[in-house]
């Protein structure tokens, strides 16, 4: 399963989920491993969601992210759901 930190998060916070869970993998052998990219660094900045989605979702993919938009809006949220992209919200503290 690959993690996709969205890009209105840093791609550091990514690469640094994905050396901790390295760790980790020798545990989940019998369940497969899981790793975290940014989708910055995976797709391009500025890559539209209705672009990176779709090529997420071929493969097992959830979203980290702070765009609630992705599951408002319509359009979005049932790109999620067609390509079978879980989605994990964090929200944006001030």
């Amino acid at each position: 399963m690959t993690f996709y930190v969205d890009e209105n998060m840093s791609a550091s916070l990514a690469e640094a989920f994905n050396i901790l869970q390295q760790g980790l993998n020798a545990d989940f052998k019998k369940y497969g491993s899981i790793t975290v990219s940014s989708v910055t660094v995976e797709f391009g900045a500025g890559t539209k969601d209705e672009v990176w989605i779709p090529l997420a979702g071929q493969g097992d993919a959830c979203i980290i992210t702070q765009d609630y938009n992705i599951h408002r809006i319509a359009d979005q949220r049932r790109l999620c759901e067609e390509n079978e992209i879980t989605k994990n919200f964090i929200k944006h503290w001030k």
